[in-house]
């Protein structure tokens, strides 16, 4: 059995544990109102630019082939992870999916991570990120969706990608997010696209009809980048949070569990000690009976300064 001394450190350990997780379900909880808030300002502006897309009957796909001109058939992948762990079962999520993924369609011709937790993931998955961009070397994640849109743009001006997609983790609520694969363009062998009515060639355009598609094209995609990402870091946040209250609400329990044992460890040693004096009590008392007055007297006196003590 433990001693007091070693319980006592451990319910000090466990403690300092539960400090350490509460304190991250708090940061967690802030950063996922934060990003909760960037989901629905984006989503309004997302859908704003969708409703003058569509009002020039515009579809992404001729909007980038008409942009750049790339014939290419390679195919360009995002990933969208974390830099950090202790987030639940965001990440296992996200593993499970490539593996779909890949088994579905193949491995991508280039890769794009955002977040270090996955590298040593996909290259045993024979799936190496091209490149890998830290969270932590953006001030926002406006600027981090700006960097990755503008090597997807240098890669469609060099012609080296057709078609790009991003996987994320989609933030529906509080109770539903799920991982999920976001088309941004399609090359042009691709399957059926967006119908819509185009007028634009007959309209009157200012500045210049290429000048227009090139914005809306440059601003489309970055928008879906933008709230890719942000719906990703909320469902992290949100998953980190639940799982850092359930390692507190742990600890709280085991730190119960350590004190009974502590209380029941304590009570064993006062009962053994005070067995141990009844019985040296016991041993004396009969030892008095067969000494002479003197001695009886003696131990009587001793005793009587024991139990006063």
């Amino acid at each position: 059995m433990a001693s007091l001394k070693q319980i006592k450190q451990r319910i000090k350990s466990v403690k300092d544990t539960k400090k350490v997780t509460k304190t991250m379900e708090l940061i967690s909880t802030v950063n996922f109102q934060k990003a909760n808030n960037l989901i629905n300002h984006v989503k309004e502006y997302s859908d704003e630019l969708n409703k003058i897309r569509l009002s020039l009957g515009l579809d992404v796909d001729s909007l980038v082939r008409e942009t750049f001109e790339s014939q290419s058939r390679r195919k360009l992948l995002v990933i969208v992870s974390s830099d950090r762990g202790f987030s639940g079962s965001f990440l296992p999520k996200i593993k499970k999916f490539i593996q779909l993924y890949i088994k579905e369609k193949g491995l991508a011709d280039e890769v794009i991570l955002l977040g270090k937790k996955l590298v040593s993931y996909l290259a045993k998955l024979s799936m190496t990120a091209d490149e890998v961009i830290y969270f932590s070397s953006f001030k926002n994640y406006f600027n981090l969706a700006e960097e990755v849109f503008k090597l997807i743009r240098s890669k469609l001006e060099q012609k080296q990608i057709g078609s790009a997609s991003v996987i994320y983790t989609k933030f529906e609520s509080l109770s539903n997010q799920y991982v999920d694969e976001m088309v941004l363009f399609t090359d042009s062998s691709a399957g059926q696209r967006e119908k819509t009515n185009s007028y634009i060639d007959n309209a009157i355009v200012e500045p210049d009809r290429k000048e227009v598609s090139e914005y809306l094209v440059n601003a489309v995609l970055k928008c879906n980048i933008y709230l890719a990402v942000v719906q990703s870091v909320a469902s992290e946040h949100l998953s980190r949070m639940f799982a850092m209250k359930k390692a507190t609400n742990a600890a709280q329990d085991m730190i119960a569990i350590l004190q009974n044992l502590y209380n029941k460890t304590r009570q064993d040693l006062i009962t053994k000690e005070i067995i141990e004096v009844i019985s040296g009590m016991k041993h004396s008392l009969l030892s008095i009976n067969s000494s002479s007055k003197g001695e009886k007297d003696d131990v009587l006196y001793k005793l009587k300064l024991f139990f006063n003590c």
